[in-house]
């Protein structure tokens, strides 16, 4: 029972499991990083908007802008990324007619549909590994913005405008 779920009995016959995941691993590490250049690039430049000049004063009355703000457009290669993993269902479909040509095998066994499922199931875990790093990168992000910002320098309730800018 321990083998039943391994990923290379998800994969297609003839496609490594291995291989596909370094390839969304390294799209997801490429987002990460660009991402986090990018929210780091922007926050220093609104933080330094804070202070007079070349000083560690800060202006009076200077906000700190919002982290929705900050962050919006910063995730969209993981939006990329997630539209891209389709793609790799298809490969694995075409697979079963172009490399191992077991798709007659796989139509006549008695699970009907363990040919969907061995295209689907490593996709779909991708996708759910792209959307599970992008909101940890969003926490970080958050935690970054709350913990670097001065905090006479933040407007209340920043949590919450993340969510109201996105209905």
């Amino acid at each position: 029972m321990s083998g039943l779920f391994t990923a290379e009995r998800l994969a297609p016959p003839g496609v490594s499991a291995k291989k596909e995941f370094r390839i969304v691993a390294a799209a997801l590490c490429l987002a990460s990083i660009m991402a986090y250049t990018q929210f780091l690039g922007s926050f220093n430049a609104a933080k330094g908007l804070l202070y007079a000049g070349n000083t560690e004063i800060i202006k009076q009355g200077a906000i700190m802008p919002d982290f929705a703000d900050l962050v919006k457009g910063k995730l969209m290669l993981f939006a990329v990324a997630a539209a891209c993993i389709p793609a790799i269902a298809v490969y694995d479909y075409a697979s079963f007619y172009r490399d191992s040509r077991s798709v007659y095998t796989m139509r006549r066994l008695k699970q009907r549909g363990e040919i969907y499922w061995r295209c689907i199931a490593l996709p779909a875990a991708a996708e759910l590994l792209c959307a599970a790093t992008a909101f940890l990168l969003l926490l970080l992000f958050y935690l970054h913005y709350m913990r670097a910002t001065p905090p006479e320098c933040l407007a209340p309730e920043q949590w919450e405008k993340i969510w109201r800018a996105l209905k």
